[in-house]
């Protein structure tokens, strides 16, 4: 195991964004290789760790930083029995052009892990991008439903708003109209201007396109 308690405790502490986390993550594998406590080659391999860095590169929205996660997940050991590598995977693939790859990745992940609420979730936007209103808007339920009954993380929308996204799967929404609806959702919540945009959104999803 490359990462201990103390490791992880001072990862808990870290609030100045993903790049002091990355930062913090190579000073660990520096320190850990330059003591002996294991190699470069192992903590390469090692999951956790691997999928640790992914997650936070993916946040840097940066296009080397999401290929340097997909380097990261393929080299670590046993990635294909935790669902945020498929997550991760899908993500950086998707961000980086490679569309149909995370679409086949995602569907993988909701096959072998249909209780993994994120991977419904990412289904739904890869589903609607490729015309698949129908199985978006499957993807949709289960998300809801997984989602109420075993949550990884908060909801990525709230239920008020739930309208903006069936509309957006029923006019074939693709990763752009998303992601701007889940930004708005955001910034909505403390700003009227930003509301009455949303509202715009539900009652004329068309203007996205």
């Amino acid at each position: 195991m490359i990462l201990t308690d103390d490791n992880l405790r001072t990862l808990d502490r870290i609030t100045s964004g993903p790049r002091a986390v990355l930062e913090y993550l190579d000073s660990v594998v520096e320190k850990g290789v330059k003591e002996g406590r294991f190699t470069l080659e192992e903590a390469q391999a090692d999951p956790e760790l691997a999928l640790r860095r992914a997650g936070f590169l993916i946040r840097l929205n940066d296009y080397r930083a999401m290929l340097k996660a997909i380097r990261l997940i393929d080299a670590a050991r046993d990635t294909e029995t935790r669902p945020r590598a498929y997550e991760f995977r899908a993500k950086a693939l998707m961000y980086t052009g490679r569309v149909a790859e995370a679409q086949r990745v995602i569907e993988a992940c909701v096959k072998r892990f249909p209780d993994f609420d994120q991977g419904w979730r990412l289904a739904v936007v890869l589903r609607s991008g490729a015309g698949d209103r129908k199985g978006a808007k499957e993807a949709f339920r289960k998300y809801q439903a997984v989602y109420e009954s075993e949550s990884t993380e908060p909801d990525f929308i709230s239920d008020d708003l739930i309208p903006v996204f069936e509309r957006l799967i029923d006019a074939g929404g693709k990763l752009k109209d998303f992601e701007f609806a889940q930004y708005a959702t955001v910034v909505a919540a403390g700003n009227d201007v930003a509301f009455n945009c949303l509202v715009c959104m539900i009652h004329n999803t068309d203007l996205l396109f």
